[in-house]
């Protein structure tokens, strides 16, 4: 029977790879990609790549590894697409781990949830590829390294070894070096369960200081880039709050509110009803606890936020601060109480949730995809209030596949005539450069129904030009 079950999950994961690696090929390049698809056809060897790298972490930002991949998977569409699948795969493995949905039913659950998220989240989370390998390793990085210090939840001690140590130090290094609010959220993780494990076994684990250390050095690498002190002073693309003081850092919170509320609670209403939904299932067996209680209060009020809002005629800002206060008291009072492995999981993972998105409030402009890290850790306080419910019906293996098929099938559909379109917007270009023209006009995609990230974007010119960018003036008609 084992070897049965092996095999059908091996034989899943395969057939996942497939389609995710046909569903990443089916995705047309957009908004920044061609500017990293110009500059990766000039890299030529590791040297040029570590050159480009090394200049953008002096001037632009210190986010080193997701340089790294969006530069060198740049005009390398196999190699872009093969890192996507690899790296999404892996993504999803590790969530089933966590939210210990160790079945082949919840592997294909994790697979089709990873991909249902808000229109905007999506189409800057995975089609987009440079918000891609910028925002969903580190989030691959943090579930790894809680996958490897589990046994904290369980109230168990943790096997100490060297390779173990090496790994959470790599990892913890590793998840710094993408985006900023990943980098404060990996540190929150890191530190509280070091500390929690302290308090609790009365001694430090080399294991998570480990981590710990990987994180802050990581943190330190990021941060000591100079351009984060241009951002500090009010210059470069990114603005941060607090160059105004504690005046400027309430400004940019009441500005910045109205994007993290949406993507944070308003757009997500099913995940939260769900997760409340599972919580009310353990009341009605009979297993009403105060982390329940608390839980489910604090899961409430994010689902009530959307009438609130309209009866109370709340700011956004107001709404987002009042939700968020008192989601964050729910949860530090649900740690407190909390008994239960999967419980205690569920609830750290919805407090790193709120510790990625925090930072968000501060830092301007803010776009959907910086909260993905929040939805996916949210995702994995919701399966492991799943895996605690005990329910395991005959009928979840082909439901669970049927909705994941549904949904890959969904978006490839839809992207494949946006990656018709300009896949023949680039044919126009090339006849026109073999021609010699110095204005092309191209017909645009038409209306890409908010799937595409910049679309019909003049930084074409940046994968297509004479001697220097720009020389090849593009134009797009409108249908």
């Amino acid at each position: 029977m084992k070897r049965e079950t092996d095999r059908l999950r091996v034989f899943t994961m395969l057939a996942l790879a497939a389609a995710l690696f046909t569903l990443f090929r089916t995705f047309p390049l957009s908004g920044d990609d061609w500017f990293r698809e110009g500059l990766g056809a000039s890299l030529h060897s590791i040297g040029d790549l570590a050159c480009v790298v090394a200049e953008k972490w002096r001037t632009t930002n210190g986010r080193i590894l997701g340089n790294i991949l969006a530069y060198s998977a740049g005009s390398r569409p196999i190699l872009r697409d093969l890192l996507r699948a690899l790296i999404t795969l892996v993504l999803i493995a590790l969530l089933a781990r966590v939210s210990k949905l160790t079945s082949t039913a919840g592997l294909l659950l994790c697979a089709a949830a990873v991909f249902t998220l808000p229109r905007e989240l999506f189409r800057e989370a995975y089609p987009w590829a440079a918000g891609y390998f910028n925002y969903v390793p580190p989030v691959a990085c943090l579930l790894a390294a809680l996958a490897l210090t589990d046994a904290v939840f369980a109230g168990k001690a943790l096997r100490e070894s060297a390779p173990r140590c090496l790994a959470l130090f790599a990892l913890g290094f590793a998840s710094q070096l993408f985006v900023e609010n990943v980098t404060l959220c990996t540190l929150c993780a890191a530190g509280l369960m070091t500390l929690w494990y302290l308090l609790r076994e009365r001694r430090l684990s080399p294991s998570l200081l480990c981590w710990l250390l990987g994180a802050l050095s990581g943190a330190a690498l990021l941060f000591a880039s100079p351009s984060y002190a241009v951002i500090l002073h009010g210059g470069g693309m990114y603005h941060a709050g607090v160059s105004g003081g504690l005046a400027g850092l309430l400004a940019s919170a009441q500005k910045n509110s109205a994007t993290v509320f949406r993507f944070l609670l308003a757009d997500c209403p099913v995940l939260y009803v769900s997760v409340a939904a599972l919580l009310t299932l353990f009341f009605a067996r009979g297993r009403r606890r105060a982390a329940d209680i608390s839980l489910l209060a604090a899961l409430l009020s994010c689902t009530a936020a959307l009438p609130l809002h309209t009866l109370l005629r709340l700011s956004d800002g107001a709404l987002a601060a009042l939700c968020l206060a008192w989601f964050l008291l729910a949860i530090l009072g649900t740690l407190c109480w909390t008994a239960g492995a999967l419980r205690a999981r569920g609830c750290f993972f919805l407090l790193l949730s709120l510790s990625a998105a925090l930072p968000l409030l501060f830092v301007s402009p803010v776009g959907p995809r910086c909260l993905y890290a929040s939805y996916l850790l949210t995702l994995a306080a919701a399966f492991s209030l799943l895996a605690e419910s005990g329910l395991k019906p005959d009928f979840a293996l082909p439901l669970c596949a049927g909705l994941c098929a549904a949904v890959l099938v969904f978006y490839t559909l839809s992207y494949l005539p946006l990656r018709r379109a300009v896949a023949a917007q680039e044919t126009l270009l090339r006849e026109a450069m073999l021609r010699g023209e110095r204005t092309v006009r191209v017909p645009a995609c038409g209306d890409t129904a908010g799937l595409l990230w910049e679309p019909n974007t003049p930084k074409m010119e940046y994968a297509y030009f004479y001697i220097t960018p720009g020389d090849l003036s593009i134009e797009f008609e409108t249908r």
